[in-house]
């Protein structure tokens, strides 16, 4: 699948115009605080706009080549705001499985395992669940295991019937040891097994999650900004 091909489907999941440099999107969850979200991949722009703010970023005169903080001046004004950058990056071909920490494993975890990573998770901090978004419900769940011990676990979210969203989380004492790299690696290939691309997804300050996605051979797709209104 080219990076093209990718994006067709990402759009259609979303149900947005492929063919269109510019796309504004009515989104009834965008509220007063974070009305707008904008979305680039090459030279194509969509905007996830609160409705009543439609009519006012129609004719703002938006185009690709206007930078992030351009368009959200053109859209709120005078308005305090920032800006919150995130990207989405995928991957096609199959990922060489990288070494991982000694005397570990790595295994599909059950709702018999719920108990070891609602354990795992509560030496994790808030922020770092909120990225990881793992859940043993999820579609599909993997845990890396060291001496008996859940150390790291990774899951899909299947996005229609082409993507799988992956996400991920790592105990404090287990980082920097392959753990991450190893189960993102076994994962993605899961997906790509089942027909669906995987997607993984961080914000763009987030150097660890970044480097991870990159190291492993994802590439860069999409890179969203959120616009928020300061007080």
């Amino acid at each position: 699948m080219s990076k093209t091909s990718f994006l067709a489907n990402f759009y259609q999941y979303r149900e947005w115009d492929f063919d269109k440099p510019v796309v504004i999107n009515p989104n009834e969850t965008m509220g007063p605080v974070d009305p707008v979200a904008l979305w680039r991949s090459d030279d194509r722009i969509v905007l996830d706009v609160a409705p009543e703010l439609v009519a006012k970023v129609e004719s703002a005169n938006i185009t690709p080549e206007l930078s992030d903080r351009e368009i959200a001046k053109r859209i709120l004004g005078n308005e305090r705001f920032a800006l919150y950058r995130g990207v989405i990056t995928y991957t096609e071909s199959p990922i060489p499985q990288p070494p991982c920490c000694e005397h570990a494993k790595i295994r599909v975890l059950t709702r018999k395992d719920k108990r070891a990573l609602e354990l795992m998770k509560t030496t994790c901090s808030e922020p770092e669940l909120a990225h990881g978004q793992v859940a043993i419900d999820d579609d599909l769940v993997l845990g890396v295991f060291k001496d008996e011990q859940l150390v790291g676990a990774a899951s899909l979210w299947f996005w229609g019937d082409h993507i799988a969203d992956i996400g991920v989380i790592t105990g404090p004492n287990f980082r920097n040891n392959g753990a991450a790299s190893a189960v993102v690696a076994e994962i993605s290939n899961r997906a790509l097994a089942m027909g669906r691309t995987p997607i993984f997804r961080c914000d763009d300050d987030n150097i660890a999650s970044v480097k991870l996605a990159l190291a492993l051979g994802f590439e860069v797709a999409i890179v969203g900004t959120d616009i928020v209104i300061e007080e």
